[in-house]
């Protein structure tokens, strides 16, 4: 019986860790996205277990195969997003703060009631821009006290989760908020000039999640970030993304997001800064990014202490250095990426 068990659970980890392989978008699919490390680990908790049981060396063999080709399938993905590899975004060499801004991102989770704890990280923190995701009326009223310290503000508060606003203390030229694909559900594009005069051009996502109550398929996700994807990608001037994509920095979904807007993610080569979720210690995987163009360079990038939401903020430094452009790989799309995208941007436009 205990041989069976070994057997029953490496084999359907291992099962699990091949679904994501699909290029099916249906939710539940979708969802084997997420917890590779946990199921890693599983793996690796029932392979040593089983190596030390007195089942028989075939089933020990068996299962310790089926619980290595776990480890490797799933860590294979997670490794870039740690010391291990390679940085993708060089550290910055000399900070210039006419050059350099910061941004805390934070989505409050709208029926939380701890403002005071954001209100805390930001008077901390004092980033020069913020964006908050699910803000509803009550949070719009608790975040007001913030107002004198940015005189540039986009503010969408909603009852639906899906509220955002951005606060600034640099110009914004021609700032709007759209709905791209579903109304209720916006983001918001906008200039934004740096005292140097530079100008780049923020997008600001929260598409809906893949799950039974949300969207039955990531194709509204995906596409959300395809189509902004598509636009930035030929900008004359640097790009930030930055947001909650109810997606993890592994999956496919974000790496071809990546290669279609040629954006680098500054995490890749340093640490997960697991996000999500806030509340549950052992469930955790990074949904909340920041993707830049070349010519930016990290000054620094980390996960800020809870605030009673079920996601931690995220803090990113970032310096226009033009001719760090030379020193950055850039992510491109080759043939089989494009018709991906043109396929999942046609599903949105059949629904």
């Amino acid at each position: 019986m205990k041989s069976f068990l070994f057997r029953a659970a490496s084999g359907l980890l291992f099962f699990f860790s091949l679904i994501p392989f699909s290029r099916r978008r249906s939710w539940w699919v979708r969802g084997f996205d997420f917890p590779r490390l946990q199921i890693a680990a599983m793996s690796a908790v029932v392979g040593v277990s089983s190596s030390l049981s007195k089942t028989s060396p075939r089933d020990r063999l068996v299962t310790g195969a089926l619980s290595l080709g776990t480890l490797v399938l799933q860590l294979g993905h997670v490794i870039p997003y740690t010391f291990l590899f390679r940085k993708q975004v060089k550290h910055t060499t000399r900070i210039e703060r006419k050059n350099t801004f910061s941004m805390l991102v934070v989505n409050v989770l709208m029926p939380n009631r701890n403002a005071d704890l954001l209100l805390d990280v930001v008077n901390r923190e004092r980033p020069d821009l913020l964006l908050v995701m699910e803000p509803d009326a009550w949070w719009h009223g608790k975040l007001k006290p913030l107002w004198p310290q940015f005189p540039h503000r986009v503010c969408r508060p909603q009852s639906n989760t899906y509220g955002m606003e951005l606060f600034s203390r640099f110009d914004l030229i021609s700032p709007r908020v759209e709905e791209r694909l579903e109304k209720g559900v916006p983001s918001i594009s906008t200039r934004v000039k740096l005292p140097s005069g530079v100008e780049f051009e923020l997008r600001c996502v929260h598409p809906k999640p893949p799950s039974p109550h949300e969207a039955a398929s990531s194709t509204p996700r995906d596409s959300e970030l395809l189509m902004v994807g598509r636009e930035v990608a030929d900008s004359k001037v640097p790009v930030v993304v930055a947001g909650d994509l109810n997606d993890v920095a592994w999956s496919h979904s974000t790496r071809l997001f990546q290669r279609t807007s040629h954006l680098l993610d500054p995490r890749r080569g340093r640490w997960l800064l697991n996000t999500y979720n806030a509340k549950i210690p052992l469930v955790r995987w990074p949904l909340d990014h920041f993707f830049h163009s070349r010519c930016f360079t990290l000054g620094e990038i980390k996960r800020l202490p809870a605030i009673g939401s079920d996601h931690f903020p995220i803090f990113v430094k970032l310096t226009y250095e033009p001719e760090a452009a030379r020193h950055h790989p850039m992510p491109t799309a080759d043939q089989d990426d494009k018709e991906e995208a043109l396929d999942v941007l046609q599903d949105a436009r059949d629904r």
